[in-house]
């Protein structure tokens, strides 16, 4: 099966690592953390990536019930990319809730196994 994965290159300061991600293409999604709003400005120009964040976590940081992270504005390319998204993947895009099974008395007995229970997601 295939499983995600992340690659993380080095750069001695701004200007080199800025080279280095430029030399890897132009991303559908960046982000930049600086105090230095022109630092920022920079990124963008140089790299056109669809979607730019700063001081947000990129993908490297991704966000789940687990880690205590918000989700990653950065996921979902965006209407630069075709993406009928408007704005960033979210858990809220992903998650899908279905009844399988409902019932209108409550069985409060102790033999109670969950049958007929409805089911909601998180």
């Amino acid at each position: 099966p295939a499983f995600p994965a992340s690659a993380v290159h080095c750069g001695v300061g701004f200007d080199a690592a800025l080279g280095l991600a430029a030399d890897l293409g132009s991303p559908h999604a960046a982000a930049v953390h600086t105090t230095q709003q022109r630092r920022a400005r920079r990124a963008a120009a140089r790299l056109a990536p669809g979607r730019l964040v700063v001081n947000q976590p990129g993908i490297a940081a991704t966000g789940a019930r687990s880690n205590g992270f918000e989700a990653a504005p950065v996921l979902g390319g965006g209407a630069a990319e075709g993406s009928q998204l408007c704005g960033g993947l979210t858990p809220a895009r992903l998650a899908r809730t279905t009844t399988v099974a409902a019932t209108s008395v409550v069985d409060g007995a102790s033999h109670r196994n969950g049958a007929g229970d409805t089911l909601r997601g998180p």
